[in-house]
């Protein structure tokens, strides 16, 4: 597709995203980037992560993830410009600001102008703490509507200085330009989610050698079989949904594994050892034939998905695409059929050992999930999204309103168990130690519902009055991070109770809140008030406000605060 084609395709995208939600161009193709980069809804990109404006260093969007996987972060820096020249200027700048965020001391970045930015390297400094560097990924994105192939020598060389100074700040590091032709092959591999693959796969076979093991029991029956790496090169870069039942996607080639993996493929000494180094890939098929045919034998598989192995098929890919595979490479696969229920899934799950997966993925297809999704969408007429971007392929005139598991879990955790630090903490608790406590028969769906509405609705309200507060209002630090903590308040103070049993009184608040959203509004502003008295009065909580509300100790102050006002909290400590 041309450059010209892509861009205008572009162009619309974004005016309709403008249109739609009210944005201004700008913050649209924000939003689109960021959705198409990281799998989150163009809605997930929060005020706090806009530090779009004087002093930024040509830093749009700084959003961090340190949630959905324990001990792990995901940092993602992006710039967005619809300038017709690609500045390497501004590529100097997001240096610069790189260096704010990894090198310089906190006496130094302290008095940065753009306060956003300062409480997001901050932020930032504080997961690098908790955490190891090696299990942080920094990804960073230029962003126009411009080809970069195209750009200045002294543009790439500048984007190529970057990679080179910050490829050992952290585990995994990238910086990369994003023009149309790449922003439209994003979104093309998007909607092409849910698509069918059919086809022959090409495989080594010898009668007298025995090397195809087959075996079958009532229900399942699979193949081991070897096969040349270009023809795994040749499917990846044919069908980019063969990859939908995949529990993780590509992470790039900064991280050890996946470079282990390039340099065996690519390697003249080791490639022939990569049958051996490699734990090859795990395929589940609707159905497969064996064709032993001695000259060409093949096996034909019909809607065929590859579960595990996405970062061996990948990286072979991109190896035949950058014409460095190694002839003769040859790979493990695995390919296995099932009619029997839920089997599939475990085959997913029990085959994904070997690199790190989100407990979220593993999660994704167990049996009170289907159930959940199912009746989210008979009952309420909403997609439950079991899977990241479960729906992505469907264009979005077209679709339901969704709501993603991971969220409700969040809500129903934060405000119908009263633990909004909890869930604050990580969504790996979610799906971890809290998992049957949040997803489990007993919870009424109509629960799940109202307290996803009424975060989803809190969060409205937040964006709405972020900018109005100070640095220096320990409200604007609430709204930063404590929207759990809000929601949590605001759904007693509106309720009048934290009861969740009355099915009858649900479907009516759930009827209110969709009727009138505003509602909830008064009920914000006072659980935003009562937050910050909490903070007001103690002087532990006030050193650290990003600490403090991931500690069970604040849930316990919400309810002191809620159930017994008049007594004293635990630890009484004013201001002076």
């Amino acid at each position: 597709m041309s450059t010209n084609l892509s861009r205008s395709m572009i162009e619309d995208r974004v005016e309709k995203i403008a249109d739609d939600l009210g944005i201004d161009t700008h913050n649209a193709l924000l939003r689109l980037a960021f959705s198409l980069i990281t799998g989150l809804a163009y809605e997930e990109l929060e005020p706090e992560d806009l530090v779009d404006g004087s002093g930024e260093y040509q830093i749009d969007v700084l959003h961090i993830d340190d949630y959905s996987t324990e001990g792990t972060a995901v940092v993602t820096i992006i710039q967005g410009t619809f300038s017709e020249s690609l500045s390497s200027t501004k590529l100097i700048k997001m240096h610069a600001g790189l260096d704010y965020l990894n090198n310089r001391r906190k006496a130094e970045y302290s008095k940065l102008s753009n306060q956003l930015l300062r409480e997001k390297i901050q932020h930032f400094r504080d997961i690098r703490n908790n955490i190891l560097p090696g299990n942080i990924r920094l990804q960073c994105y230029y962003v126009s509507l411009l080809d970069p192939s195209l750009a200045s020598k002294e543009f790439a060389e500048q984007i190529t200085r970057i990679n080179q100074d910050y490829s050992n700040s952290t585990g995994e590091f990238v910086f990369r330009a994003l023009g149309p032709n790449e922003l439209f092959g994003l979104i093309d591999q998007m909607e092409r989610k849910g698509t069918k693959v059919n086809d022959r796969l090409k495989i080594i076979f010898d009668q007298n050698k025995g090397n195809i093991i087959e075996h079958a029991i009532e229900g399942v029956s699979g193949i081991i079989c070897t096969v040349p790496a270009e023809e795994i090169a040749r499917v990846v870069n044919s069908y980019s949904s063969v990859f939908d039942e995949n529990l993780r996607r590509f992470r790039g080639f900064s991280g050890s594994v996946n470079k282990a993996i390039a340099e065996t493929c690519t390697s003249p000494s080791s490639s022939p050892l990569f049958w051996f180094l490699n734990n090859g890939i795990t395929i589940v098929c609707d159905s497969y034939g064996v064709h032993k045919d001695y000259d060409k034998p093949f096996v034909e598989l019909t809607n065929f998905h590859i579960v595990n192995g996405c970062q061996t098929s990948t990286t072979i890919a991109k190896s035949q695409t950058d014409a460095t595979l190694q002839p003769g490479t040859k790979v493990m696969v695995r390919i296995f059929k099932t009619s029997t229920p839920g089997l599939a899934s475990r085959l997913v799950i029990t085959t994904n050992t070997q690199n790190i997966i989100s407990a979220r993925e593993l999660h994704s297809n167990d049996e009170i999930q289907f159930k959940i999704q199912a009746t989210f969408k008979q009952k309420f007429s909403i997609w439950y999204e079991r899977i990241p971007n479960e729906f992505a392929g469907i264009p979005r005139r077209e679709r339901k309103p969704i709501a993603p598991n991971h969220r409700i879990g969040q809500a129903y955790l934060a405000i119908a168990k009263k633990k909004p630090s909890v869930a604050r903490g990580g969504l790996y608790k979610i799906w971890g130690e809290e998992y049957d406590k949040v997803f489990n028969e007993s919870v009424l769906p109509e629960t799940y519902l109202l307290t996803y509405a009424i975060l989803e609705t809190c969060k409205v309200r937040k964006r709405k009055i972020y900018k109005q507060f100070k640095e220096t209002d320990i409200r604007l630090a609430v709204l930063g991070n404590g929207i759990l903590h809000i929601a949590r308040v605001s759904s007693h103070l509106w309720r009048g109770s934290d009861n969740w049993s009355n099915q009858h009184e649900l479907t009516q608040q759930i009827k209110h809140l969709q009727e009138d959203p505003n509602v909830l509004d008064i009920h914000f502003d006072n659980a935003l008030e009562l937050i910050a008295k909490i903070f007001d009065k103690d002087a532990q909580f006030q050193r650290d406000p990003f600490l403090a509300l991931k500690t069970n100790r604040f849930d316990e102050e919400i309810d002191r605060m809620l159930y017994h006002p008049s007594s004293p909290s635990k630890k009484k400590t004013r201001r002076k």
